[in-house]
């Protein structure tokens, strides 16, 4: 037992150590390449436990490792830390999450390894694990097997049952890797980082409170990591936070506006890339942009010099004023609609210049 101590301290050491070489490698200003792939190497040949991982801080330099953005030959390296992550991960899974591996007891502590177990009384024996009932090193009465003692196989049927699947109740928040396939939300948990998850997140909840988006939860969760995807390329979210969180809010409130685009988005008609790319302006609803359309064209005439004179007689009109001519006939098209204004050019006992101007064929001219 002594020797088994000794032997798991010198292992947490070397772990220890390997870990510190690690995030020297992983520095953003020396990238060492060489270095961090054989440290990678031997830590790959190592059997972790959960204790060497706390105590090591092992998976703070592997993460570190595989978040490295890079090219050429740490690319790789990313890709192998990215790897050892997902195998660790696995190994130590919490026991509430029965279908991504770990041996553990009912009691939520790591079950014994399988060649240092042994039983109190008697000479030490490995525990292994039943051959049928899908449990592992337990009997039906829950003590551990002992090799040659192991019940025989019961003829009746099995009482195995499968993993629980997650569950979600309607008071907790809309999450993507809850609607994903396991496979799926299993990598997308190891490759995005809370912030970019709480956007993508953030959509999935928007288009769940349509039918569009409720009559398949798994499309809608796909459609939205699709989309904080198509933002994270066009933006990163760390160097450009700002434009990120604007962008993920513009999106949010004109795909709760316009009902047609959010259908065509859930639907797949309108691609992630194209729909991060439009303004503001080309997602609003059709009525919406007329209305501003029209808004624009009504201020850019009224800012006219002679918005006035071009609708007198709408004016006239709304007021109940009949159609009424003016005092001077336009000399190009005969018509009697005109306005004028009396200017004092000349001397103050000459009369006034008077400055007429057609409204109906624009023609000018004093009198």
């Amino acid at each position: 037992m002594a020797q088994s101590h000794q032997s798991s301290n010198k292992l947490t050491e070397l772990v220890t150590d390997l870990a510190v070489k690690l995030e020297k490698a992983c520095e953003p200003a020396r990238l060492d390449a060489a270095l961090a792939g054989d440290v990678l190497g031997e830590l790959e040949t190592i059997d972790m436990t959960v204790d060497i991982l706390k105590i090591s801080k092992a998976g703070f330099a592997v993460k570190k490792c595989k978040a490295v953005k890079a090219d050429g030959a740490f690319a790789s390296v990313c890709e192998r830390a990215s790897l050892l992550f997902k195998k660790w991960k696995r190994a130590v899974a919490t026991p509430s999450d029965p279908t991504r591996g770990g041996e553990r007891a009912t009691n939520g502590r790591p079950s014994e390894s399988l060649s240092t177990a042994s039983v109190n009384s008697g000479p030490a024996t490995s525990i292994s694990p039943l051959t049928c009932g899908g449990s592992q090193g337990k009997a039906t009465n829950g003590e551990p097997v002992v090799e040659g003692n192991a019940p025989p196989p019961s003829s009746g049927p099995s009482t195995s049952r499968p993993p629980p699947l997650p569950t979600q109740s309607a008071a907790d928040p809309p999450s993507v890797l809850f609607h994903l396939a396991s496979a799926e939300a299993a990598i997308l948990e190891d490759s995005l980082p809370p912030s970019r998850l709480k956007i993508a997140n953030l959509f999935l909840a928007l288009f769940l409170k349509y039918p569009e988006g409720q009559e398949d939860p798994g499309r809608a969760a796909r459609v939205a990591v699709d989309i904080e995807q198509a933002m994270q390329n066009a933006m990163d979210h760390k160097l450009a936070a700002k434009q990120y969180g604007d962008k993920a809010r513009s999106l949010k409130y004109n795909l709760g506006m316009n009902e047609h685009l959010r259908m065509r988005v859930i639907l797949s008609d309108v691609a992630p890339a194209v729909l991060v790319a439009m303004k503001a302006d080309e997602m609003q609803p059709e009525e919406h942009r007329q209305a501003a359309e029209a808004a624009a064209a009504l201020a850019y005439e009224a800012n006219l010099l002679d918005w006035h004179d071009k609708n007198a007689d709408k004016i006239r009109k709304q007021l109940g004023i009949e159609d009424v001519g003016g005092s001077f006939t336009c000399g190009r098209c005969k018509g009697n609609k005109t306005s004028y204004q009396a200017k004092q050019t000349r001397s103050s006992d000459e009369p006034m210049t008077m400055f007429v101007r057609c409204l109906t064929c624009g023609n000018r001219w004093k009198e």
